[in-house]
């Protein structure tokens, strides 16, 4: 088996599980969001309108990025077409994965607030402050997103002086029809048509790289500035304050069986005297006259699994893309192997990153159908009524 043969495979196959992971991600971020918005009990909660925001994000990898990176995949022989499905995936790819990201963060800060500042939960998160917070954020992530249509530009040909000689040796090559060296790929037409480059050990070589960028028609070009800024800013330093967040619930809920502990260990001493009365009652009056507000409920408890699963799972889906796209942008030479720039390698590795970061846009329906009981009580419910409803007709 040839090459050629191989990667055609390599892209049916490609094309073939991109396909089945968009339908995934559809039907399980469409039945979750149906699920959802039946249960009017959880839609009273602040907590589940970060859900949704999420499995909205998801659910437009699904409808979108992934299909077109599968249409990515296959060449439409038109200029305007490929430019337009370059420049969308590009920037719906950098929308969601950023946007992902800030879900994630506004989950792990309303399971801080709600651990942390008990009294206050409920005066400062409310539906409507939460809304108003995800709407910013689409807004402040868009923004950011549209900076490279307005600072790209589109790449130019550049004119390269041949020696005389050189330039002599192509024109008979054109008359002649026969390559100077023969290649299974690629057939020499012009002397202006392809750039080259010339030494004393490789008389006439191709460049694969600028041979590339010749034929990318994308717009959308990010350049160091805005990269360096958006992964400092917007996933570097988010993802330490998620980390922080869930630090400080830990210790939170540790600290609060600590102290349920001891005030057990209290209650069970059978001394009687006065003073002990006195040294109790100073020491746990005002607990057990707050003890219900201060209580974290299971429900509280099975939130604060699911965020911190979630947060897990877009580290292990999102870090391999976060690190191969740092050194390929910072040190395409160094970190890797001489010929690995436009090779199979970097094909295959770049599809395998790519997929596992898409992966991450089913795990929100699947962990949240799993842990949380009222969910499976609503989708169970919704179930037998649609059975229900084919029987009747």
């Amino acid at each position: 088996m040839n090459t050629t043969s191989i990667h055609e495979s390599f892209k049916t196959l490609s094309i073939a599980f991109l396909s089945l992971l968009s339908v995934a991600t559809i039907t399980l971020n469409v039945i979750s969001l149906v699920v959802i918005k039946k249960s009017k009990k959880m839609l009273t909660r602040p907590s589940i309108h970060f859900i949704i925001n999420l499995l909205i994000v998801d659910l437009l990898q699904g409808i979108f990025v992934i299909p077109i990176y599968a249409v990515k995949k296959q060449s439409t022989h038109s200029r305007f077409w490929d430019s337009f499905v370059c420049n969308s995936f590009r920037f719906l790819y950098m929308l969601t994965y950023y946007m992902s990201i800030f879900c994630v963060l506004l989950i792990a800060s309303d399971r801080y607030i709600a651990t942390t500042f008990v009294f206050k939960y409920k005066s400062l998160v409310r539906v409507k402050t939460v809304r108003i917070v995800i709407i910013i954020s689409w807004i402040y992530i868009t923004m950011l997103c549209i900076i490279p249509f307005s600072t790209s530009e589109l790449p130019r040909r550049q004119s390269f002086e041949l020696p005389t000689q050189l330039s002599t040796k192509i024109r008979l090559q054109q008359l002649s029809e026969l390559p100077l060296h023969p290649s299974p790929k690629l057939t020499l037409k012009s002397s202006t048509e392809l750039p080259l480059e010339s030494s004393p050990e490789q008389p006439l070589q191709l460049l694969p790289d600028r041979i590339n960028q010749q034929n990318d028609f994308c717009i959308y070009r990010q350049n160091t500035a805005w990269t360096i800024t958006m992964l400092v800013f917007n996933c570097f330093f988010p993802y330490l304050i998620i980390l922080y967040f869930y630090k400080c619930i830990i210790k939170n809920i540790q600290e609060f069986k600590k102290e349920s502990v001891r005030i057990k260990n209290i209650q069970e001493s059978t001394e009687t005297s006065q003073q002990n009365v006195l040294q109790y009652e100073s020491q746990t009056g005002v607990y057990f006259a707050l003890n219900f507000n201060k209580q974290i409920s299971s429900h509280t408890k099975n939130i604060i699994k699911i965020s911190v699963l979630i947060s897990v799972c877009y580290a292990i889906c999102w870090t391999p893309s976060v690190i191969y796209y740092v050194l390929s942008k910072f040190c395409p030479k160094k970190c890797f192997y001489k010929n690995f720039i436009n090779s199979a390698s970097q094909t295959y590795l770049e599809f395998a990153i790519k997929y596992l970061g898409f992966l991450n846009s089913i795990s929100a329906p699947i962990i949240y159908c799993y842990t949380d009981k009222e969910f499976c009580f609503q989708l169970k419910s919704l179930s037998l009524s649609l059975v229900k409803e084919k029987r009747i007709f």
